[in-house]
């Protein structure tokens, strides 16, 4: 009688926990970051997440992940719950807004320093040598200092 519904429920079940699970794992691959630090302040509570040296680091920085992930997935749940009716509403993200921050920001991979080598930096300079010769143009600005201080009280 009410198997096919109960078939349904299972597999909307499974389909909201497997997609639990992903939104838990994206968020901590991206505080696992190595390139950064955060200091996480969440309903009154502190959490510091970096990168480890130790195991003893290693095991609070994983708790202190867990434990902030947990109470923000509970967080964003209840207001979605909050938020249920009967009528399919559409989609809407502003609900989820805690959660599409973390996709935000800066990639720590946009400010890598990129290192010239020996070959690279003589290249160049003989570069500059064919096209000025020996005597290169210089800017004056960027080795002359100008000494606008005025005598005071603190001079005498």
């Amino acid at each position: 009688m009410l198997n096919q519904e109960l078939n349904e429920l299972d597999a909307h079940l499974k389909q909201l926990d497997h997609s639990l699970q992903e939104v838990y794992c994206i968020i901590d691959q991206i505080l696992s970051d190595p390139a950064k630090d955060y200091k996480l302040t969440f309903k009154n509570y502190g959490f510091k997440v970096f990168n480890p040296i130790d195991l003893k680091e290693f095991g609070q920085v994983e708790k202190n992940k867990q434990k902030y992930i947990r109470l923000l997935l509970q967080h964003v749940m209840k207001k979605r719950i909050n938020k249920l009716s009967f009528i399919h509403d559409e989609f809407d993200s502003s609900q989820y807004e805690m959660l599409y921050a973390f996709g935000q920001g800066e990639d720590p991979r946009d400010h890598q320093i990129s290192k010239e080598g020996k070959e690279e930096a003589l290249s160049k300079i003989n570069k500059d040598d064919e096209k000025y010769g020996k005597k290169r143009p210089i800017d004056e600005s960027s080795y002359q200092v100008k000494n606008d201080r005025v005598k005071g009280e603190d001079d005498v």
